[in-house]
């Protein structure tokens, strides 16, 4: 039922003719490789830290840097000129 709603609501303009070098310029990098840097942080510490001591310094700096990352994703995101899904 939710994808039946996406479908209708999601106005999805038409697919651009170009070069693939131009849209290859367009994709974020560096966001992405944040993202993934901060979900894997976050899970190798909340993971660990259920399972060991949550005073661990191996927990402990995995989540402080989940954190500065998620706080760097945002800084990020508020200096480009456009957010993830504008084109």
């Amino acid at each position: 039922m939710g994808m039946v709603n996406v479908c209708y609501a999601l106005e999805i303009s038409a697919t651009e003719r170009g070069h693939w070098k131009a849209k290859f310029r367009r994709v974020d990098f560096g966001g992405a490789i944040a993202v993934i840097l901060t979900v894997s942080t976050l899970l190798v510490g909340l993971d660990h830290g259920s399972n060991h001591s949550w005073s661990s310094t191996t927990i402990v700096s995995s989540l402080i840097v989940s954190i500065i990352s998620f706080r760097d994703i945002h800084l990020h995101r508020a200096k480009s000129r456009r957010g993830a899904l504008h084109t």
